[in-house]
């Protein structure tokens, strides 16, 4: 259902941006997404959509400390998703809590239909 992407031609510099991994849950009713991204301000982080594409952005322009050693950075960060219209777009809520941030996808009514056999004649 989802084809994540990590963002391109956005001015960023490729090397800095970073793609933290998501887990993706389906139940009857809902998706949930759970993104992985420790450390962020959650003022900072800008969840939209556009058309069918859920995106998540997060940019801190905070000076940089000095490190002597940096292992994983968590400046910008971009990622999106192609809904599909199988989400209500209008229900979608988010929380950000220990560093894992959270965001319900409430599916459409064509979306929690069950599958159905189709006879074969």
């Amino acid at each position: 259902m989802y084809n994540g992407y990590c963002g391109g031609g956005f001015g960023w510099n490729r090397e800095a941006v970073q793609q933290p991994p998501v887990n993706i849950k389906e139940t009857e009713s809902e998706y949930i997404l759970h993104l992985y991204a420790p450390s962020l301000k959650k003022e900072a982080i800008n969840i939209t959509t556009k058309g069918d594409v859920l995106s998540i952005k997060y940019e801190d322009t905070e000076e940089a400390e000095n490190f002597t050693r940096r292992e994983f950075n968590s400046n910008t960060i971009y990622r999106s998703f192609d809904l599909k219209g199988k989400v209500a777009i209008d229900a979608i809520n988010a929380s950000y809590t220990e560093g894992v941030l959270k965001i319900i996808l409430p599916k459409t009514t064509a979306a929690k239909r069950p599958a159905e056999n189709v006879e074969i004649k």
